[in-house]
């Protein structure tokens, strides 16, 4: 046996002081790494070259190393390598019974969404990790790959790409507002919700921790903490290639490279294309295209997808470690994107009869496009002292994101339409309707949009931000410890303008309002509407801790606690209440003479959020095979304030989240089943919600003052056989509103009641709610129901070959699309799968599939309640990815 093959299977079982050797490497060398991680702690800093021999004699060949200081490590090497090796012969039998037992069980899962390595089954809270190989297997490339496979999480895509919002146990980011889920790329917690939806690529590790975990990583996290971690550098030179293509012209190609440029200087870089054209058909281009295909020769027109998008990725790493205790590790990415946007289609509520809808298809005179860009420069600095480790993390961040942008819609060189339909689909609706009380109706009501007159709409976002960590760790006798310190700057700013165009109008050929001012259109022209412009300047820090006490050798208390502060000043300098040189945009207001409902261009207001976040968990480990435990926490997110004009509120409040968890997590059937189970309540104050004003398109935020969320949650990874592992999880969630704001309801009333054109104001269960108040109504934006199976099967075929199939099957079920209950996504059925070949460890390849029933649903939805237009009575609905599948080969070296 070599040593390679034993240190896959063995650990080492020795015994050293910790005054004789750094923490580190006496916990490699009693048990807690294998033989292989071990060697690697302790060969660090050292030059020795060396051979093992069949029977697992060690030789030294060469000693390269120079350093006086390196003495004593030489001197522990040598004894806890011989010490290791002497063991092998006679532990050959041991292994080979181990590795016997271990085929047919579950590898142990080690996760640091804790800020520190610990085993996932002995962790108070439910986390669920992602090995390499299962990111892999299951062709897991961004947040919607990760949400189908972990029941109570979900995920909403809609408008543009920084409209991606993870939900975990029911707590939801909405539009405009700050993540509900802290996300950790690489030790760095994202600074704003843009970043969600980056693609994932050579990544080693992805890790859930579900619950409010504020103790840790502050302000937004009261739903969880996604940690993502890309691989590192390696002292091998080694490397990855994959290619691949499929369906809706996909093509990608991504690969890593990583090796030593000196002893101490490690290296790694990993890069990431993918073009892909789309599953999501634009009616109107479609028959553009279909015609114009006809009168033309050679290359087929553009494809007329909504959703195509392309990736440019890359990622840099440099890890230096000077001396065995001090680490430097510098990272760069950039994360480039051009995608498609604002893909809405419109259900309309007939006249004569509030319960019967008309559907548009998607059709628009164009493909909006999104351009966004993720720059990020990460330095991590860490050094070993006797007692504990010291981490400094400094990051800055760039991300910017436009999308409408006239001259960027494929299709057309405008703005993009948010009408969401076109002159000849608005004809068909009109001459397709039976009642001619209908047909009048309609008629009045979309006359400029038969005529061929459209709103376009472009916007803007410039998100910077700066943030610094430092963090001690440490443990002592019987304690774990993590201290640390957290600041962040943020510099934001915002443009959204809506712009009226005319069938054959050149863009902006409205007369100024006056010299250099906006263009405001007369509705005769092509001009600006609105245009919302504001700046943020937040300023945030915290201190936090977090402990484990080991109260005995069964029962170990944590208590954390963090207490932030996050200031928030924004200046609104234009906008449709902003008085401009004394003319405004869109309302025409003046500052001078309606100072209550106008401010004056560049006014700044702030406003100081602040919270402690406690936690405490109990966790009962009678054997290495049960835990049992309960967690107390608290969660928050800061409130803010809406862009100028905004309808329901200027400004809004700070939520705070209160959970309480028990559950256990079980290892039976030596090693072959893990079952996890999890009972939760949460009480919720100032859930944030979102609300567009689509008279002069202002998004904005408000609050429910009181709601509660409950669940249960179950778990399961069954290693079958050798070959065939079964993983399985529920979760079943009810939820209430317990308070809602009387005046924020009035003035929702009191608009639609205003603004409906339609005879009928509201449908009947939703003028019920209103009367009611909204009390006992489900909270919105997340499924109540969720299951979700995965098998995995691994089939030697002979050699080094197998075959390894992937089935992947979600469900969700009782989403609620807004606060009256009315529009619910009923259930939802996803299939997922791959078929892997392997020829060896360097090669195979990947036949895999997404939504492979080419299940048709909706990623959201929003009734005529929430985007609140006017006129005809209309909800909006944006439809999730179509069936994808794919061939990819992968090389490695």
């Amino acid at each position: 046996m070599s040593l390679t093959e034993f240190a896959s299977q063995a650990k080492m079982t020795l015994v050293f002081p910790y005054d004789s050797v750094s923490r580190e490497t006496a916990n490699a060398l009693q048990g807690r790494y294998t033989i292989a991680k071990a060697l690697e702690i302790l060969l660090k800093g050292t030059a020795l070259e060396y051979s093992v021999s069949e029977d697992g004699q060690l030789t030294i060949l060469k000693d390269h190393s120079k350093r006086e200081s390196d003495d004593m490590n030489k001197k522990y090497l040598s004894l806890a390598v011989a010490g290791a090796l002497s063991t092998l012969s006679s532990a050959t039998s041991m292994a080979q019974e181990a590795s016997q037992v271990s085929a047919s069980g579950l590898e142990e899962i080690m996760v640091t969404a804790r800020r520190k390595e610990e085993n996932s089954q002995q962790v108070p809270d439910t986390v669920v990790a992602f090995s390499s190989e299962t990111i892999e297997r299951a062709n897991i490339e961004a947040a919607r790959d990760i949400t189908v496979r972990i029941p109570n999480v979900a995920i909403t895509e809609s408008l543009s790409p920084t409209s991606t919002f993870l939900i975990v146990r029911g707590i939801s980011s909405v539009r405009n507002s700050e993540p509900a889920v802290a996300v950790v790329v690489d030790g760095v917690q994202i600074g704003s919700a843009s970043e969600v939806s980056q693609s994932f690529y050579d990544i080693q590790q992805i890790e859930l921790l579900k619950g409010p975990q504020g103790a840790l990583y502050g302000r937004n996290a009261l739903g969880g903490a996604l940690i993502v971690t890309s691989k590192k550098p390696t002292s091998d030179f080694e490397g990855k290639f994959t290619v691949g293509g499929g369906s809706g012209d996909l093509f990608e190609v991504t690969g890593s490279l990583s090796g030593a440029l000196t002893d101490e200087l490690l290296f790694r870089f990993a890069g990431n294309h993918r073009s892909f054209g789309g599953t999501i058909e634009n009616e109107y281009l479609n028959r553009v295209y279909e015609r114009n295909g006809r009168a033309v020769t050679g290359s087929a027109p553009s494809n007329s997808y909504m959703d195509f998008e392309e990736n440019r990725d890359f990622r840099a790493q440099l890890l230096w470690e000077p001396t065995d205790a001090t680490r430097f590790d510098l990272r760069y990415s950039h994360n480039g994107l051009e995608a498609g946007a604002m893909w809405y289609r419109n259900l309309y509520r007939l006249e004569t009869d509030p319960n019967e809808v008309y559907e548009f298809p998607i059709n628009s005179n164009g493909n909006p496009t999104a351009h966004r860009t993720i720059d990020t420069g990460t330095l991590k600095i860490e050094h070993d002292f006797d007692f504990a480790t010291f981490t400094s993390v400094t990051n800055s961040t760039d991300t910017n994101e436009r999308y409408g942008v006239a001259g960027e819609t494929k299709g057309h060189d405008r703005t993009g339409n948010v009408l969401f339909f076109t002159e000849p689909f608005v004809d068909e609706f009109i001459a397709g309707l039976d009642s001619e009380v209908d047909r009048d109706f309609f008629s009045a009501q979309l006359g400029d949009w038969a005529a061929g007159n459209f709103v376009g709409s472009d916007q803007y976002y410039d998100v910077q931000t700066l943030s610094q960590e430092f963090r001690l760790t440490g443990s002592a006798e019987k304690l774990d410890y993590v201290l640390g310190a957290y600041a962040l700057l943020t510099d934001r700013a915002d443009t959204l303008r809506s712009t009226w165009e005319t069938p054959n109008g050149e863009p902006f050929d409205c007369q100024p309002a006056y010299p250099g001012g906006p263009v405001v259109t007369d509705f005769t022209c092509n001009g600006l509407i609105d245009a919302t412009q504001n700046e943020q300047d937040n300023e945030a820090w915290a201190v936090f801790f977090s402990t484990d006490y080991d109260l005995s050798d069964t029962l170990t208390l944590t208590l954390a606690g963090r207490y932030d502060v996050d200031r928030r000043e924004v200046t609104r300098i234009d906008g449709p209440t902003v008085d401009t040189n004394g003319l405004g945009v869109g309302n025409k207001c003046d500052a001078e003479t309606d100072p209550e409902n106008c401010a004056a261009a560049g006014s700044t207001i702030s406003k100081t959020f602040d919270a402690f976040q406690p936690k405490v968990s109990l966790a009962y480990t009678p054997s290495d095979t049960l835990t049992l435990y309960g967690t107390a926490a608290r969660g928050f997110r800061s409130g803010g304030f809406n862009a100028s004009g905004a309808l329901l509120a200027d400004s809004y409040d700070q939520e705070t989240l209160d959970s309480f968890e028990v559950g256990f997590k079980s290892t039976l059937l030596g090693n072959q089943l893990r079952l996890n189970g999890a009972l939760f309540h949460q009480r919720y104050e100032n859930a944030q919600q979102f609300e567009f004003d689509g008279n002069i398109f202002v998004q904005s935020l408000y609050n429910i003052p009181k709601s509660e969320i409950n669940g249960v949650e179950l778990s399961l990874d069954y290693a079958v056989t050798d070959n065939l592992l079964v993983t399985a999880g529920v979760g079943i969630m009810e939820s209430e509103i317990k308070q809602f704001d009387t005046e924020i309801r009035d003035r929702m009333y009191s608009e639609l009641m205003a603004r409906t054109a339609n005879t009928v104001k509201l449908p009947e269960g939703t003028a019920q709610a209103f009367e009611n108040n909204f009390d006992g109504e489900k909270m919105p934006n997340f499924p109540h129901q969720s299951a979700n199976v995965s098998v995995r099967y691994d089939l030697p075929i002979g050699g080094d070959d197998n075959l390894i199939t992937q089935i992947d099957y979600s469900y969700t079920a009782d989403r609620y699309w807004w606060i009256d209950g009315q529009d619910v996504q009923d259930n939802v059925g996803l299939l997922a799968g791959s078929l892997t070949y392997v020829l060896n460890d360097s090669l195979e390849f990947q036949l895999w599939c997404k939504n492979c029933l080419d299940e048709i649903y909706d990623s959201e939805y929003a009734p005529t309640e929430k985007e609140l237009f006017g006129g005809a009575a209309k909800d909006v609905a944006y439809r999730a990815r179509g069936r994808t599948f794919g061939l990819q080969a992968n090389y490695r070296f």
